[in-house]
């Protein structure tokens, strides 16, 4: 049995190496050794200020992610080569790696289906109805890259099928069929092991990692028309972004302009009952620099957005945090999720997201 003073030596010297790997892996990533040789690990250990012992161990690390291996005569090479896919733009995967190769995509299925719920929820469309799902492997100068699978409404989906879905980006054939721009997107990212068909089709080992990417597109009016779910070999493709700290969070209460004027208003709710509507030609305050703020909702009638209350969760912020114009906030008395400005782009993350299906926009006609 090894004595304490032995195991935190052990202990040290794995903390080290991981230290170590991690930098020599962001170095070969950036491509900080042209001819792809790493420098001896002579100079290693005094770049590191580590034992020859510790930057073996990395190396040895890095040999397990496939990334380098070590060549008799040469040194230490990198034989495998990591693609940068940006998280910061909305793009495709041939126009995200148009600079290291081409993309080719293998069509595993293309054709309508009946929506999952979820699905149906996600892209605005009702329950049962038929979507188009299209599932493609994604290779880069025939190297599997990812699979992935897409939902598309009907009207968006069933021109692409007859379009060049082997050598296009689902992106640019959806601008090109709507004649309009695609503007944002909701993504969640999250790791997972191959199981054994994802494995069997991106050319990995059962159980290597993925990284596994939701992302629901809008176009620029903030419909939404492009759900996927994409699978990623994670010895092939880096996420990346730039990401800058603003001077609030989106979670923050409103700012001291947009906050209404008026004292002694209360939240909306749906219990109120429903009074006269606005007279015509009547609108709503608009925030802007030299004029007043932004009007508090007082009644139902004025309300863009509405909440049945007897849906909402108690405490849920989804809504909440997807609105970008912080128009709805959460009710102190009641923890249930309310209009409090009369400002909205009907762009839809809030009722998209509502687990419950409490949130309806109510669509101005000539936006629908």
């Amino acid at each position: 049995m090894s004595s304490p003073r032995t195991s935190d030596a052990r202990r040290l010297r794995a903390d080290r190496a991981r230290q170590v790997a991690d930098v020599i892996r962001r170095q070969v990533l950036g491509r900080a050794y042209p001819d792809g040789v790493l420098p001896d690990e002579l100079f290693l250990a005094a770049e590191f200020s580590v034992s020859r012992n510790t930057v073996r161990a990395a190396l040895d690390l890095l040999r397990e992610e496939g990334l380098i291996e070590r060549s008799p005569g040469v040194g230490t090479v990198v034989v495998s080569e990591k693609y940068p896919h940006g998280l910061d733009r909305l793009m495709g995967l041939a126009e995200t790696l148009r600079e290291h190769g081409g993309i080719t995509n293998d069509v595993r299925a293309a054709g309508p289906v009946r929506a999952p719920t979820a699905v149906a929820r996600r892209l605005g469309v009702a329950d049962g109805a038929e979507v188009v799902y299209i599932e493609r492997l994604r290779r880069l100068d025939g190297l599997p890259l990812s699979l992935d699978q897409t939902y598309l409404p009907m009207d968006i989906g069933a021109p692409l099928l007859a379009d060049d879905l082997p050598g296009r980006d689902i992106f640019g054939l959806i601008e090109q069929h709507t004649g309009q721009s695609l503007g944002s997107a909701s993504v969640e990212l999250e790791a997972v092991n191959a199981d054994l068909h994802s494995a069997a089709v991106l050319e990995v080992p059962r159980g290597a990692a993925l990284m596994v990417l939701e992302r629901l597109t809008r176009l620029a009016d903030g419909r939404p028309v492009d759900l996927e779910f994409i699978r990623m070999r994670g010895d092939r493709l880096t996420m990346s972004a730039e990401l800058h700290r603003g001077r609030g969070e989106r979670r923050a209460p409103l700012p001291p302009a947009r906050r209404p004027a008026q004292a002694g208003q209360r939240p909306l709710s749906l219990s109120d009952p429903a009074p006269p509507a606005r007279r015509p030609g009547r609108r709503a305050a608009h925030p802007c620099p030299k004029g007043p703020p932004v009007a508090l909702v007082n009644h139902r009638a004025d309300v863009p957005v509405t909440i049945d209350e007897s849906l909402c969760i108690t405490g849920c912020r989804l809504c909440v945090d997807m609105c970008p114009l912080d128009s709805l906030a959460i009710d102190p008395e009641t923890g249930k999720a309310h209009m409090h400005v009369d400002e909205c782009w009907y762009c839809g993350p809030c009722a998209a997201r509502c687990p419950t299906g409490a949130v309806e926009i109510n669509m101005p006609y000539l936006l629908r």
